[in-house]
């Protein structure tokens, strides 16, 4: 376990250095688009969170035409970092030293409630946590870009596996490809929003895709998760690495996501 822990410090420390190198966020921005949020869809059923998400990230993403397009990328980023900010309702961005000058000053305190209400509602295919690990990571991929996104989401379930094995409790979940694959959807989700281009003539910014769909191909995946650390370096590391990219690919593939961040 020492050397465990050797590693996931260094891993951080590296990582920190990394995204030291991100372009900074003006947050007042991301703020306004929280707190648009919070009054549209915190009485929102959670039948119908993931439609209202889609008519509330289509408006707010649609920058006008006389926008010049950099500012206008830039733009859409804080859209995606303030609505990143209201699944945040646990402080996973606000708290994390990599990701907390940007996510620290976006949701006061007295609106964590409010913030936890309404992503205790979000579910995909039955799962809460699948909402909060895609939003989650729309925010990372926003702040650092999609490969700091993925190792953070990779270097989570690596903790979650290690906590697992060194004192099991109800409600862990140890790895699990699940979540992971919820981490690479909202992390394309992301970066096509991000690279997007205006349609020609004037006709402004193609939609989002829709929650719902993007994220159905997920469902129909037989991926495994409840993976102590132990387990998971026997089955997915060493002479059985190429099984864990095989099964990265396959997420990748039902979210069109390309073969690398």
């Amino acid at each position: 376990m020492k050397v465990l822990g050797i590693y996931a410090s260094t891993a951080a420390a590296v990582l920190l250095c990394l995204a030291s190198f991100a372009d900074k966020v003006d947050t007042s921005r991301a703020r306004d688009v929280f707190c648009a949020a919070i009054l549209q869809l915190r009485k929102t059923p959670a039948e119908q969170l993931p439609k209202q998400l889609d008519e509330f990230l289509s408006q707010q993403l649609d920058i006008p035409q006389h926008v010049p397009l950099a500012q206008a990328q830039e733009r859409r980023r804080q859209v995606l970092i303030g609505v990143a900010a209201l699944f945040d309702g646990h402080a996973t961005l606000a708290s994390n030293i990599v990701t907390r000058d940007t996510f620290a000053n976006i949701a006061r305190p007295e609106e964590k409630a409010l913030q936890r209400q309404i992503g205790d509602r979000l579910e995909f295919a039955g799962r809460n946590d699948a909402g909060l690990h895609f939003f989650l990571s729309i925010g990372l991929t926003a702040d650092l870009g999609p490969f700091l996104a993925e190792r953070l989401g990779r270097a989570k379930e690596i903790q979650d596996a290690q906590r697992l094995d060194a004192a099991p409790a109800p409600g862990q979940q140890g790895y699990s490809f699940v979540d992971l694959a919820y981490d690479i959807a909202g992390i394309e989700y992301a970066r096509r929003l991000l690279d997007a281009q205006r349609l020609p003539d004037d006709a402004g910014w193609a939609a989002p895709p829709s929650l719902s769909e993007f994220l159905a191909p997920l469902a129909t995946l037989d991926l495994p998760e409840g993976l102590g650390w132990k387990r998971f370096q026997a089955e997915y590391t060493g002479e059985n690495h190429a099984k864990f990219e095989a099964l990265v690919r396959k997420i990748r593939t039902a979210v069109g996501a390309p073969t690398q961040p």
